[in-house]
């Protein structure tokens, strides 16, 4: 702004100093080296002396002083309307700016160089900090219209660029990373996401594409999700914006890690998680968005089950297994009732010497009732008593694994 300015004090100067060899340079140019330099020296030289002169030099000079005013940031007023538009006024005069001003924040090095009308902002507008350029674009009536340019106040160096309309997103925004390459492309329509969505990497690796429309999410909608595991996640919405249909999360070697299935934003059916070497890990069944049915879970790359029970709405309810990891073999078994265990419990429980199984009875999730154990050996009786709410009653006994009585109390 600076060259701009001395620029501008230069070229008078310029024009009363040297008017003889411009007159000169002229008349060689329209090839009458005498008479059309004298033609236009005399001409220049009577200008120079006229009061035109005057009145030009002098409006030639004012004229940055009517086209641009400058203000720092605690001279003016800034006054939210309520719809979203900022209203610009003289603090001292209450005048509302109009035209093109320079505002200065001299505490953080910045300035906006804006166009107004009747307070609002209206026609370009340049926010520098640190002299460099971070913000370019255009306003009408207050609100942001047309392309605006991010660029970062490090190095000045594009950013984003962001396409308005009446002050609401409209068409194509974009992010760049500092190679230069786009990292992100979305559009609106009035303020709405419409149309498709791309995210991608560093290298150019597409890592999003979801498409939308007024706002919301519909059709195939394809993610690259980076953690423990890289995976493609694939999903389709409805009209609605909700999840429906099939939903898939795949190894970047094709292989699935996740298959299953929505229905109106819920997830319904079969759900199935696999291992990276194919073996299943999980079968879920839902329903309504709530786990209703059979639940399976496997040992990690052995496929040895290692629980399997039923849900519904979303809770334990009917037979409960758990096996032993190493040879499959039962090691729990129980019944539940919406959530509770209700019934006969069955628990192996391994010994130094024997092992062997105890048998309890729940009634709604409390230990209630008789209760025993049998060596696994030879099926013979080790310990035999009374549970009244969770806790031990009257006359207990235990035996060897020969069935010979070992000891026999009472518990209060």
């Amino acid at each position: 702004m600076i060259i701009t300015d001395v620029l501008f004090l230069i070229v008078p100067l310029f024009l009363a100093l040297f008017y003889k060899p411009i007159a000169y340079l002229c008349g060689r140019f329209l090839n009458n080296k005498s008479k059309r330099e004298n033609y236009f020296m005399k001409h220049i030289s009577n200008f120079l002396r006229s009061k035109s002169w005057n009145v030009f030099l002098f409006l030639y000079l004012a004229l940055p002083l009517f086209a641009q005013k400058e203000y720092k940031i605690d001279q003016v007023s800034v006054v939210n309307v309520g719809d979203g538009r900022l209203l610009f006024q003289e603090l001292k005069t209450e005048k509302a700016l109009n035209g093109e001003h320079r505002i200065i924040d001299g505490y953080h090095s910045a300035y906006v160089l804006a166009s107004f009308k009747d307070g609002f902002y209206d026609g370009g507008y340049k926010e520098y900090v640190d002299n460099i350029l971070i913000t370019e674009g255009s306003y009408k009536e207050g609100r942001k219209d047309g392309l605006f340019k991010i660029n970062s106040k490090f190095d000045g160096k594009l950013k984003e660029e962001k396409s308005y309309k009446e002050g609401k997103l409209d068409g194509t925004s974009k992010s760049y990373f500092t190679t230069g390459k786009v990292e992100s492309e979305r559009n609106f329509r009035m303020g709405k996401e419409h149309g498709k969505q791309l995210s991608y990497e560093s290298d150019g690796t597409l890592r999003k594409e979801h498409n939308y429309k007024d706002g919301k999410q519909v059709g195939k909608q394809y993610t690259f999700l980076k953690g423990t595991y890289d995976l493609y996640e694939t999903v389709y919405f409805n009209e609605e914006g909700l999840q429906d249909g099939e939903y898939s999360s795949v190894f970047t070697f094709g292989s699935p890690r996740i298959l299953g299935s929505y229905k109106n934003g819920k997830k319904n059916g079969r759900w199935t998680t696999f291992a990276e070497s194919g073996d299943t890990l999980m079968i879920e069944t839902y329903l309504d968005g709530k786990e209703d049915g059979l639940h399976v879970s496997f040992a990690n790359g052995s496929g040895v089950r290692q629980k399997e029970y039923y849900m519904k709405n979303d809770r334990k309810d009917g037979l409960y297994r758990e096996y032993n990891l190493e040879n499959g073999e039962l090691r729990y078994e129980a019944t539940y009732q919406a959530g509770r265990l209700h019934g006969k419990e069955r628990r192996l429980i391994v010994s130094n010497r024997f092992d062997y199984w105890e048998t309890s009875t729940y009634v709604n999730g409390r230990q209630n009732g008789p209760f025993e154990a049998r060596y696994v050996k030879n099926d013979q009786l080790r310990e035999c008593g009374e549970y009244k709410n969770g806790h031990r009653v009257g006359r207990w006994k235990r035996y060897t694994i020969d069935g010979k009585l070992e000891k026999e109390w009472d518990e209060n």
